[in-house]
């Protein structure tokens, strides 16, 4: 049973803020295309957006396509659809594995343009690509890493920033190397890589994580070396969290990540 409240930020459940509610079919080159993939965290995290944000217009540059039913058999098809359409995709929760299933799809083709991979996260249960041209970084990693994991992130040719690393902008060099690559990534954030102390509503826990503020710093740092063309908010679980942390900061990421695509498809 989810112990969040209905309108617990006290709004109607409605589109993700600057965005009009819309289909596949309705999308166009540039396009923000937001769909959740876990009914429950993307209502929160689309309630908590609307809680917080000033843009109460909606723009036809962000559409909001709804949720997804049966999400791990429909997604491939329907993140091939957004990209043959020029659409950034906008995922609000899932799992590692549906995480997975998107950088599969996105950067995992002999034929795929090349992308950089950041995956925020204190694990690597998010698996790289056996095919495709790509990068790729973790960070927030902690504690003990299995070693499957660690040794084929690495094999991939991944780079890991645990969090000591991030306390002390470990993380600044490498994101200015991997720019200097390839400038625009696949952003995914684990919301288990913030610190369970101040906000608990992640599927595991994680003492000694990043605080809200790093992992805001660090998305900033990001979407400022790097044009986001795709965003997953992966393992959000609200009923975890009455105060609603987790969903506000996963709110926040993506607003900041959707200014950042307005502001290019502006310019």
């Amino acid at each position: 049973m989810v112990a969040r409240l209905i309108h617990r930020h006290a709004v109607a459940d409605r589109c993700f803020p600057g965005a009009s509610a819309g289909r596949l079919a309705d999308l166009t080159l540039g396009d923000i295309a937001i769909f959740g993939v876990d009914a429950v965290a993307a209502l929160a995290i689309r309630d908590a957006a609307n809680a917080h944000s000033s843009r109460a217009e909606a723009s036809r540059r962000s559409i909001d396509l709804g949720n997804l039913g049966e999400a791990p058999d429909r997604l491939p098809a329907i993140l091939h659809d957004i990209e043959a359409r020029g659409a950034r995709p906008f995922m609000l929760g899932g799992d590692p594995e549906l995480g997975t299933a998107l950088i599969d799809v996105l950067a995992g083709r002999p034929d795929s343009v090349p992308q950089t991979i950041i995956l925020l996260s204190p694990r690597l249960d998010v698996r790289l690509p056996q095919a495709g041209t790509f990068q790729a970084m973790a960070i927030g990693t902690q504690r003990l890493i299995g070693q499957s994991s660690y040794g084929a992130w690495r094999a991939a040719g991944g780079t890991i920033v645990p969090v000591a690393a991030c306390k002390a902008n470990g993380a600044d060099q490498v994101l200015a190397l991997l720019a200097a690559q390839a400038q625009t990534t696949l952003l995914l954030i684990d919301l288990a890589v913030v610190d369970t102390g101040y906000a608990a509503g992640a599927s595991s826990r994680n003492v000694g994580g990043l605080s809200p503020t790093v992992v805001l710093e660090l998305t900033d740092r990001i979407i400022s070396r790097f044009d986001v063309r795709a965003l997953a908010l992966l393992n959000l679980a609200p009923e975890r969290d009455p105060r609603g942390h987790s969903e506000r900061i996963a709110a926040m990421i993506a607003e900041r990540v959707a200014a950042q695509a307005r502001s290019r498809q502006a310019a």
